[in-house]
């Protein structure tokens, strides 16, 4: 299969899925890399605003609430911490009017939470009555950047930033929704200013490595987030977004420490867990790889990239049901994920749903058709209807969205080495491509090396083809073994392989 998916990790691809590096907030992302979401900076104040809501409405796990008042939070009767008005947190547990929060240790009672949209409400009451209010003003900032509705979000930190022209957090965190809206340049600058303004401001130059890791700046973003790191050495969020620019360079080992730090400093991170299960799914440790997903899944049973990586590392060992249920929650949870989509889209595949496959295919469309992965696992589908001239162009169409891309090269390589239709084959080309695949997977993917071969028969260069699907061999999963097999008995018999 020539299919495409964007776990947590690159080359841990299955037959012929593609891995590869997920947009900005991928806190590593499944097989997306994972960098810390970006995290607006924290300015604490100390007015109390509840009261104006009425009592809270019930939240349940895996809702985002927003802070409206000081709250401890309490382990039995101790205190154990506080939480201050304007943090916007995820649910991870409820216990009857006690709320346990995603990276917090202890409770925290209900009645000082609100959700989203009723906390917004709650400030523009505040800010219509008082526009003189700084505090309302950046925490609906806040707010607005978590929903997405940037410029509201700039507008709210500019009204807060003509009261107070010297708060180094408001320019960290307007500088996050420049960034959202892609406005580089001007985000750029405000990460700058926050740190001319604060030269100790960890979180302003975690920010600058976020924007920099978006322009895969990686060494760049290393840097910022090395200086995040010497500030605040027991924060594990600017190890996680380390470790992500880490494994974006191929430095797997190196990423791995940094994710297994912030799990030390903060055992209740789930982040920390899904990002060392990307590493190992790129390590083709499947195992290693479900068994970090589940215990960050224990710590958040709604953590989307969890499920996703879980679901593809199941779907590699063979159980594509097991594989299904997961990436069916992790869409259920947010449907407009487009890795899920493209993921549950190859798993369907492999399953012959060819009309479900479909509508997850156009859904991803909808989301980014210039995403080589919607085109390659369609040109799988395409193959599998045997379409093989419409195969042929949302193949090259893949590739020439992403030419460096070994999945991709792949893909077409195997098009044009297996095809039935003689007049479709181009046997220079599939050998080209497939080199190249199999050169940036180090010879470490089976079916890389499963397709060289499959091109090297097609040119009738058999004794090359022989020792490479016999590697091929030695690496193919239980499931691939008699399919593979089939494959060399035809080499030695000097037949090429057609589909």
């Amino acid at each position: 299969m020539n299919l495409f998916n964007l776990l947590g990790g690159s080359g841990a691809s299955g037959r012929r899925s593609v891995v590869g590096r997920g947009p900005l907030g991928r806190m590593m992302a499944a097989c997306r890399s994972v960098v810390g979401r970006a995290r607006v900076g924290a300015l604490v104040w100390g007015a109390l605003f509840l009261g104006a809501s009425g009592v809270a409405q019930a939240q349940e796990a895996g809702e985002w609430i927003v802070v409206v008042g000081e709250g401890p939070l309490k382990v039995r009767d101790e205190v154990v911490g506080k939480l201050y008005p304007g943090s916007i947190l995820k649910i991870t547990q409820t216990n009857g009017k006690w709320l346990a929060l995603q990276g917090q240790r202890g409770w925290l009672d209900k009645n000082y939470v609100r959700g989203i949209e009723e906390a917004i409400e709650l400030y523009q009451r505040q800010t219509a009555a008082n526009p003189q209010d700084l505090a309302a003003f950046s925490i609906l900032g806040s707010l607005y950047y978590h929903e997405a509705v940037y410029p509201a979000s700039i507008e709210a930190y500019n009204q807060a930033l003509r009261l107070d022209p010297k708060r180094p957090q408001l320019f960290s965190n307007r500088g996050l929704t420049l960034s959202a809206q892609g406005r580089f340049e001007l985000a750029e600058k405000d990460f700058q200013t926050a740190i001319k303004l604060a030269p100790k401001y960890a979180q302003a130059y975690a920010n600058l490595g976020l924007l920099y890791f978006s322009a895969d700046q990686f060494p760049a973003a290393i840097e910022q987030f090395n200086r995040a790191i010497e500030l605040e050495q027991e924060n594990p969020a600017h190890y996680i977004n380390r470790a992500g620019c880490l494994r974006e360079q191929g430095r797997l080992d190196d990423a791995m420490r940094d994710f297994v730090k912030a799990v030390e400093l903060a055992g209740n991170v789930p982040d920390g867990y899904v990002g060392q299960s990307t590493v190992l799914m790129d390590k083709l440790d499947l195992a290693g790889a479900i068994t970090a997903a589940d215990r960050a899944l224990e710590l958040d049973k709604t953590n989307v990239q969890a499920l996703i990586n879980r679901g593809w590392a199941k779907h590699l060992q063979g159980d594509a049901d097991a594989a299904l249920q997961d990436l069916n929650q992790a869409l259920t949870l947010d449907g407009e994920d487009l890795i899920g989509l493209l993921n549950r889209s190859a798993v369907l595949l492999e399953l012959k749903q060819f009309v479900e496959a479909e509508a997850d295919l156009a859904r991803a469309e909808t989301l980014d058709a210039e995403h080589p992965g919607v085109w390659l696992n369609r040109a799988e589908l395409f193959w599998q209807q045997r379409q093989f001239a419409a195969a042929k162009q949302a193949y090259e169409k893949s590739w020439q969205l992403a030419p460096e891309l070994a999945e991709g090269q792949n893909g077409l390589a195997w098009f044009y080495a297996t095809c039935p239709e003689d007049n479709l084959r181009d046997a220079d080309a599939a050998v080209r491509l497939a080199t190249a695949a199999t050169k940036a997977s180090e010879q470490r993917d089976w079916s890389h090396l499963d397709t060289l071969a499959a091109a090297y028969a097609n040119a009738g260069r058999f004794p090359e083809a022989i020792r490479t699907v016999e590697a091929a061999l030695k690496l193919a999963p239980a499931g691939k073994q008699a399919e593979v097999q089939q494959r060399l008995e035809g080499y030695r018999a000097e037949r090429a392989f057609r589909w």
